[in-house]
């Protein structure tokens, strides 16, 4: 490893993807959470695997070099050694993540993203932008950004009458 990869992260990341091809690196947060999601509804999961899971994703949102410490993890996770092995094993099995090494205290894994998972994320970032050229378009429009939005009647306009319908709203 060289300096310059030390220095600008990228070889320190302890938890990273497979293959991120298609995806941006800003949009690792994204792919984190659709991993986590797709995780979550499998039938072989345990409380153990969503604990280390979770915190995976946390870590790829934000990563601290620090946080990756088994001991660190254990905590964080409130597991024993044992158990944060046994579950990187299984997620290793049903194929979660694709390699994992525990090594001189430090916990590194690389997390599957497997096809269908990329389709997800592609298409979570298409609709992200429509809604964004929605918002911006809606931001332009005068008739759209001075309309009030409807709310619910206040309690303490309950009783009186509307003054389109002559309807008592209590």
């Amino acid at each position: 490893m060289t300096k310059q990869t030390k220095k600008n992260g990228s070889e320190n990341r302890r938890i990273r993807f497979a293959g991120i091809d298609g995806i941006s690196r800003r949009d690792i947060p994204l792919a984190a959470t659709v991993w986590l999601d797709d995780l979550r509804g499998q039938s072989w999961i345990s409380r153990d695997i969503i604990k280390i899971a979770t915190y995976f994703a946390r870590y790829m949102v934000q990563p601290d070099e620090f946080s990756m410490g088994l001991r660190h993890v254990e905590s964080a996770c409130r597991l024993e050694s044992k158990q944060v092995i046994e579950a990187l094993t299984q997620m290793q099995m049903f194929g979660a993540i694709e390699a994992y090494s525990v090594d001189d205290g430090l916990v590194r894994a690389s997390l599957n993203l497997n096809l269908l998972l990329r389709l997800q994320i592609l298409e979570a970032l298409t609709r992200f932008a429509e809604l964004n050229a929605i918002r911006r378009r809606d931001a332009k429009s005068p008739a759209l950004r001075d309309k009030k939005r409807w709310a619910p009647p206040c309690p303490a306009d309950l009783g009186k009458q509307t003054e389109k319908t002559g309807v008592e709203l209590a």
